[in-house]
């Protein structure tokens, strides 16, 4: 995964912990999975059911919610919950 995100210069600093609970909110609300089914290991397409639609849409979620710009080339194109969370947590 390459390093291309735009941070806006007034995000607070969030712990790993925290951008998971922000992904595993998002994945819950996009994909109608149950929060326990989101684990660091689940994969977005192969686990948890999500399509190239919803992928892009996860990642507009995401955006908005850490307010960071993400460049979806950069993320694998079925990346582990784990995968995500840590590219994002290089940029919050």
């Amino acid at each position: 995964m390459s390093k291309s995100a735009h941070v806006v210069p007034h995000v607070a600093c969030m712990t790993t912990r925290s951008v998971f609970e922000t992904v595993r909110d998002v994945l819950v609300h996009q994909l109608a999975a149950a929060p326990q089914d989101i684990t660091l290991d689940a994969s977005l397409i192969d686990d948890l059911g999500a399509d190239s639609l919803d992928r892009i849409e996860i990642i507009m979620h995401l955006e908005n919610e850490l307010n960071i710009e993400i460049d979806d080339r950069a993320i694998e194109p079925d990346p582990t919950v784990g995968e995500l969370v840590a590219y994002l947590n290089r940029f919050v």
